[in-house]
This record gives C-alpha cells, structure tokens and sequence, in this order.
C-alpha cells in the first residue's frame, strides 16, 4: 500500500533502513484499498515450513497510527491466506509510541508457506479510508529459524565409548 500522496515518510524502502525517522504510511486517501492494509513478505520460490518472528518500531515523533491488532497470516500462492496467530495492543502491548520496538515471540506456521501477511485491521487512528484503517512503521524485520535434525551415525565394530563419542563429532560436524 502506498501512502496518501505516494512518497510519505519514504513507503516500503523505509521499513528496511534502520532508521525511525522514515517511515511507511499505508494510503489514507486517494483510490480506494478494498481490503485491510498489510505488509506481503514473499520469502522463496519453494515451500518453506521454518518457524519464524518479526519486529517492527513505530515512527519517530509520536507519528501514527500506530496498529492496535496486527494478524499474521501463511500463503503458498500469495492468494488464498491462512491464519496463524493475532497479536493486540491490550493482549501483546503493541507499542504505541514513538520509536518503540515490538518483538513478537516465535511462530510456528501450519505447513509449508512462501508468502507471509501482516494485516493491520484495527490502530490507533479513528478514521478509515474506504472502509479500513491505515497505519504507519518505521522499521519491520523477520527472522527464520530452520532446524536440521537428521544425523547420520554408523555403527561401527570395536569402538570404545571415546572412539564412538569421536565417529558422532565427527558427523555432527558435517550438518
């Protein structure tokens, strides 16, 4: 979503320079946005099942809206969403100040996913445009955690408990 005039606070690039004073302001006039406004994070060109989290920091100068529920959703195909967990201002103490950040905790996705969703239907802003609220960031980041617990150990004849203890080293070593 670009913003009302398409260059406030410096739109989605701005999410990603580690700095609060630019920001993404999610379009609060101009054309209608017929759906809630969100961020779409496309993470690979295969299935991916790998837990993950975000975090994100509100604008600089007491700057809004901040979001007051933010929805995290799972796609393979970037079309049909599947819900994962809803996060709330009052249940998970979304920051609504300046420059505060917000870590949530780790996701665990309901299958294979390539696109992530990070819908905003309610902040802190009264008013709506077409319908839906709008919102401002100035910071967003994900993290994924890709766990491997598949070893190879091969028994092998006449080890003692330390030459064994090596063989497995050693192959954990490879992974």
């Amino acid at each position: 979503n670009k913003g009302g005039n398409g260059t406030d606070g410096g739109g989605i690039a701005a999410l990603l320079d580690k700095n609060t004073r630019t920001f993404l302001h999610t379009r609060y006039n101009g054309a209608a946005v017929n759906e809630d406004h969100h961020i779409l994070v496309q993470l690979a060109d295969k299935d991916c099942d790998a837990e993950f989290d975000f975090h994100y920091a509100c604008r600089d100068n007491n700057g809004g809206p901040h979001p007051t529920e933010i929805r995290v959703e799972q796609s393979v195909d970037g079309t049909h969403f599947t819900p994962i967990h809803t996060f709330t201002k009052d249940a998970d103490t979304l920051p609504q100040l300046s420059q505060k950040y917000w870590h949530s905790p780790k996701l665990a996705p309901q299958g294979a996913y390539r696109y992530l969703r990070f819908v905003v239907p309610k902040s802190s802003n009264t008013k709506q445009h077409s319908g839906h609220y709008f919102f401002s960031m100035s910071e967003f980041g994900l993290r994924q955690y890709e766990y491997r617990t598949e070893v190879n150990v091969s028994k092998k004849e006449e080890l003692t408990c330390i030459n064994d203890s090596l063989v497995i080293d050693a192959e954990l070593s490879k992974v």
